[in-house]
């Protein structure tokens, strides 16, 4: 792994960053899985104690989609200004994946949110949990709440991939073309990953 050794009592941290990693890289489009995580040493001195279950909790649907309308939503495209509110409110940056994306995580305890861009230089903005079954449903239903007959659900946008389940949403508003998605990746460490994403369709 890129960057400066990690020291042993951060290994929780270490293994939490190549998890999202290897998440963030299928969302992003990135080619590989093995290389170009970075951890900052903010992260290890701020999140390098805390339990995993803190760094990347289960969280339950009401916090996850709470955070979804705090971070990612009022901000389609506009991944500065999410990280401006993120560090408001007291996120750390957790990994540089390539470059071009970043994962930030609470000290609390609150859910994880990503940002970055596709190869192609699409901005996204992503909410990461533990697996929990109800995620799915309330994502679901969230979608159709907000843009009703408005919304297509579609899969001509998603990669293939043995070890991952995906489900694409496609949406206009205020003019633009956006693309909804989750992903659901299971992991050696920490079990499944969902993650459910926004950015703007091309």
């Amino acid at each position: 792994m890129p960057g400066f050794p990690l020291p042993t009592a951060s290994r929780r941290t270490r293994f939490i960053g190549v998890a999202l990693f290897s998440a963030l890289t299928v969302l992003a489009g990135c080619s590989t899985e093995q290389n170009g995580v970075t951890i900052p040493q903010e992260a290890i001195n701020r999140l390098g104690g805390i339990s995993m279950d803190d760094i990347l909790p289960r969280s339950e649907p009401k916090a996850f989609l709470a955070s979804f309308d705090r971070y990612c939503a009022p901000y389609i495209g506009a991944p500065s200004k999410t990280k401006a509110v993120l560090e408001h409110d007291g996120y750390v940056k957790f990994a540089i994946i390539h470059g071009n994306a970043q994962a930030y995580a609470h000290p609390r305890g609150k859910p994880m949110v990503a940002i970055g861009k596709t190869n192609s230089g699409v901005p996204l903005c992503m909410v990461l949990s533990r697996e929990n079954t109800a995620l799915p449903r309330a994502v679901n239903s969230y979608l159709h709440k907000h843009f009703g007959a408005r919304i297509t659900e579609v899969t001509k946008f998603i990669p293939t991939r043995r070890d991952g389940k995906y489900r694409a949403w496609a949406a206009t508003a205020s003019g633009r073309q956006l693309l909804y998605v989750t992903l659901l990746k299971p992991d050696p460490n920490l079990g499944n990953i969902f993650a459910f994403t926004v950015g703007l369709a091309k």
